[in-house]
C-alpha cells in the first residue's frame, strides 16, 4: 500500500476531506481546526467546509500551490470562498487569507467592491449564532478595503477599512449624515500559524465600551434619559452602545423595573 502523507487544517473551522481513486471513495474525514489527517499520495482530494459544496478535485503535487474555490451551498449564484492549498514533500497545508472575529455582540455584515462578502460558516446557517465570537472565514481579496454594517435594516455601510496589515487598529467610521449609534473598532492581527504560513490575517471587531459587572448580581444598564436597557451578568464583559445625547450611564439591580441615576 502507498504510505500516507498528511493534510493539515489551518482554517478556523472544521474541514471535510474526501479521497478518491478512479472514482471510488477511499476515505471521508472531518479534520478539526489545527489538526491533520493522513492522505494517500495518488488519491484525488476534495475539500468542503460547513455551508459549502465540495471543491473540484486535485492531486497531491509537492511544491505546488493552488487556490481552491469552495462554492457556497446557500447561494443561487456562483459565490464561493477561496482556500489556499500548499503542498510540501510530505504534507498539504490548507489555509485562508482572512479570518474575521466578531466581539461586538452585533449581527455584522461585510462589504467590498460591489457585493456583500460571504462569511463561512455563514451565521445564517441552522445551528449558527450570528453573535458568536468564533472565528470565521471572510471572502475578502488581498488589498480590498472592507465596509461594515449592522444587520438591523437601518444601519448604512461604514467607510472603507484597511484590513490587510497586521498591527492595524482603528475606529470604524460611518457617514456623519447618518445617526449610527455603534462605536466599534477594528484590529488586525497575524494568524495563529504565522511561523508556518505567515499570511493569514485575523480581522477582529470590538465594541468601544464594555461594562464589567463585579457586584456578584445581575444589573441593568441604560444611557441616562433613554428607555432601552441591557442586562449585565456578573463577571461577564457586556458591550454597550450609546445613542445620541449625553454619555452617562444609570444602573439598577434586576428586581427593579428601570434604572435610576
Amino acid at each position: 500500500a502507498t504510505a500516507p502523507f498528511t493534510l493539515h487544517n489551518l482554517l478556523p473551522t472544521c474541514l471535510h476531506v474526501q479521497q478518491q481513486r478512479s472514482g471510488k471513495i477511499l476515505e471521508k474525514t472531518t479534520v478539526a481546526t489545527g489538526e491533520s489527517c493522513p492522505i494517500v499520495f495518488d488519491a484525488t482530494l476534495f475539500l468542503r467546509v460547513d455551508g459549502c459544496r465540495w471543491s473540484r478535485g486535485f492531486l497531491f503535487e509537492p511544491g505546488v500551490e493552488h487556490e481552491i474555490a469552495l462554492p457556497l451551498a446557500t447561494s443561487a449564484t456562483a459565490l464561493s470562498i477561496d482556500v489556499d492549498v500548499r503542498m510540501d514533500v510530505d504534507r498539504v497545508d490548507v489555509r485562508t487569507k482572512f479570518w474575521v472575529v466578531n466581539h461586538t455582540g452585533l449581527d455584522l455584515q461585510f462589504h467590498s467592491g460591489a457585493s456583500v462578502l460571504p462569511v463561512v460558516p455563514s451565521p445564517a446557517l441552522e445551528g449558527q449564532d450570528p453573535l458568536s465570537e468564533h472565528p470565521r472565514m471572510l471572502a475578502k481579496k488581498v488589498d480590498a478595503p472592507v465596509q461594515v454594517r449592522v444587520n438591523d435594516g437601518n444601519c448604512p455601510w461604514s467607510k472603507p477599512n484597511d484590513c490587510d496589515r497586521a498591527g492595524t487598529h482603528h475606529a470604524v467610521h460611518w457617514d456623519p449624515r447618518h445617526a449610527t449609534p455603534y462605536d466599534i473598532y477594528c484590529q488586525v492581527d497575524n494568524g495563529p500559524y504565522l511561523n508556518r504560513l505567515g499570511l493569514t490575517r485575523i480581522i477582529q471587531l470590538h465594541p468601544k465600551f464594555l461594562i464589567l459587572n463585579e457586584t456578584g448580581d445581575d444589573l441593568f444598564a441604560a444611557q441616562r434619559g433613554m428607555q432601552d436597557r441591557i442586562r449585565c451578568p456578573p463577571k461577564c464583559p457586556t458591550p454597550f452602545y450609546f445613542g445620541a445625547g449625553e454619555r452617562r450611564l444609570a444602573f439598577a439591580a434586576d428586581h427593579t423595573s428601570a434604572p435610576t441615576a
